[in-house]
């Protein structure tokens, strides 16, 4: 691998990694793993069980 795909997955890693701390700060019910999950629900369409 390169020096600039390097570079790219250390942004795209980090920009992850904010994102996630912030959703978690703004909803400090959810774990980790309830976040994957929420997550996963979203994907398969299952918004309706968000509410």
């Amino acid at each position: 691998m390169t020096s600039a795909g390097r570079g790219r997955i250390r942004v795209i890693a980090e920009e992850l990694d904010l994102h996630r701390k912030r959703v978690l700060a703004e909803h400090p019910h959810l774990t980790l793993t309830g976040l994957y999950n929420v997550l996963e629900m979203l994907r398969a369409g299952k918004k309706s069980a968000l509410a």
